[in-house]
């Protein structure tokens, strides 16, 4: 018979599952911009927020990694909902540092997605090739009454869309 966890030993099994699923994007990252993205040290109990850094000013993403299995899709239509209490944390530490936030998040057996306001793609696109592949694009209305526009795609489609050198030449414009 299998024994059951205790709530010890499932936390301490999510942070390892979200520590390696940080270390991963970071590797892919890393790739990507051609320049080391990092795991942010002691993640979530630093200074530093987000989950990835890097000592590359021109790189634009505030970067937040989400591996967890309590998320779905259709949740997107429901007022609370896992992937924008994710997105929420994303922005807000996005603010402070002045770069772009960007989400990105999976569940098991599952690709690799990312997330980031429609605002800042058309932003970016003014200047580069329109995203590849397919991406779910959508409204939510605050509790302001603003209407906030999304996409979500698949992380491997934002790399072949946008080249690292097309953002830093975008950056060094200062147009993000």
């Amino acid at each position: 018979m299998k024994k059951k966890r205790t709530k010890s030993q499932v936390a301490k099994y999510s942070r390892i599952k979200g520590s390696n699923y940080e270390r991963k994007i970071c590797k892919l990252l890393t790739k990507w911009w051609d320049k080391p993205i990092y795991r942010t040290p002691i993640s979530g109990g630093s200074h530093w927020k987000g989950d990835g850094v890097t000592m590359d000013p021109d790189f634009p993403f505030h970067l937040e990694c989400k591996n967890r299995q309590s998320w779905k899709f259709e949740d997107l239509f429901r007022e609370k909902n896992e992937i924008m209490k994710y997105w929420k944390q994303c922005e807000n530490d996005a603010l402070e540092s002045g770069k772009i936030p960007l989400l990105i998040f999976t569940k098991n057996y599952c690709p690799d997605f990312y997330m980031m306001s429609y605002e800042d793609i058309l932003k970016i696109e003014d200047f580069s090739n329109h995203l590849v592949g397919k991406q779910l694009y959508f409204e939510r209305v605050n509790e302001f009454g603003e209407r906030n526009k999304f996409v979500i795609g698949l992380l491997s489609d934002l790399f072949k869309s946008w080249s690292a050198d097309m953002l830093r030449y975008i950056k060094l414009r200062r147009e993000i």
